[in-house]
């Protein structure tokens, strides 16, 4: 077992110093960064969000995601499991009830609704179930 181990020892031995000392054909040269363009391009300051409204949600929490739907109409999804309209005129309108608790709602190019729901996963909302 001693011989095992010296052999052992002296490979890893061998292997090191092979590491160690072997020549690499790498040669490495620093890399010198160019000035700093500051914000320019798709980093500009820009203004767009300037004229945000905060649309008030009566109370409800969320919305965890939104989506616009076939109607033109910002959708809204809240915590209590409502997918709310909101008009131009910000009137507000529930749309559909999961009675879950959306986390992401996306509708496809024939109007349907897909829901995904924490408790319920996966639903869907056409024309005829509103």
């Amino acid at each position: 077992m001693k011989k095992l181990f010296t052999l052992l020892g002296i490979a890893l031995l061998a292997l090191l110093a092979y590491l160690a000392f072997w020549p690499v054909s790498v040669a490495p040269v620093a890399w010198e960064a160019p000035p700093d363009q500051g914000y320019t391009g798709d980093f500009a300051v820009n203004d767009r969000l300037t004229a945000l409204k905060i649309v008030e949600l009566e109370g409800r929490s969320g919305p965890e995601d939104a989506d616009i739907g076939p109607d033109g109409q910002v959708h809204v999804a809240t915590h209590d499991g409502e997918i709310l309209r909101i008009e131009e005129n910000g009137a507000i309108t529930v749309f559909a009830q999961t009675e879950g608790r959306p986390l992401g709602i996306e509708f496809d190019d024939s109007g349907t609704l897909y829901v995904a729901d924490a408790y319920r996963a996966c639903c869907r909302w056409t024309a005829a179930a509103r």
